[in-house]
Order: C-alpha cells, then sequence, then structure tokens
C-alpha cells in the first residue's frame, strides 16, 4: 500500500495552520441612489443591477445587459487617548491618511439574450 502524495500533507497543514487577515469591514448599504431615495425599500422592484445587492431575484426582470458603477468618498477621523495611568497616557494618536475610495459596479445580463 502507497502512502499518501507528498502534495496532501502539505495541503492540510496549510489549511489548518491560522492565517493572519487584516479586516476592515466598512457596511455601505446605499448601493443604489434609486433605492436610497425609497429608503432602502427596494427589494420588490430590484429592476436594474444593483439587485445583485438587494434582491437576486430581481435580475430576472433585466431584459438587457445593464452596468451601472459608482464610487464613495469616504472620510475617516479616528483618534485614540490612553487613559490615565497608562504608560503612553497623555499622547494622542490618529492616522495618517483620512480618505478613502470604496468603488462599486454591478453588471448583469438577460440570459435569454445572451443565446
Amino acid at each position: 500500500m502507497t502512502g499518501l502524495p507528498s502534495k496532501y500533507p502539505l495541503a492540510l497543514a496549510l489549511s489548518l495552520a491560522p492565517l493572519v487577515a487584516f479586516g476592515n469591514g466598512l457596511r455601505l448599504p446605499s448601493q443604489d441612489a434609486f433605492a436610497t431615495g425609497r429608503g432602502e425599500a427596494f427589494v420588490a422592484t430590484a429592476d436594474n443591477p444593483s439587485a445583485v445587492y438587494y434582491n437576486p431575484a430581481g435580475l430576472t426582470q433585466l431584459t438587457n445587459t445593464e452596468m451601472r458603477a459608482g464610487i464613495y468618498g469616504l472620510y475617516y477621523d479616528p483618534t485614540y487617548q490612553p487613559p490615565k495611568g497608562a504608560p503612553n497616557a497623555g499622547n494622542t494618536y490618529s492616522i495618517k491618511k483620512q480618505f478613502a475610495a470604496a468603488p462599486q459596479f454591478f453588471s448583469a445580463a438577460n440570459s435569454r439574450r445572451c443565446r
């Protein structure tokens, strides 16, 4: 009986190894200007490419290939002051890059027209 190929133990070791992940989670609820104007009540009539976010079943209402793009301009101003008694008390910490951009792009196609 032969043993496992040499790539399997390596794959197992890599899949079980803890990895460092730096997440910068940010929720941007407004993915479509029309939906925002309706108070985000867009689920029932999601009939444009942003339906990918609101209600993927709404993509069946599309009749053509459609694309939609946008960008959010974000301004961050977090600061931190350690409490009194801490070794670094009296210092103020902040970030240097206060501006960021979060792009969005939606594309959807009617599968009946793609045949």
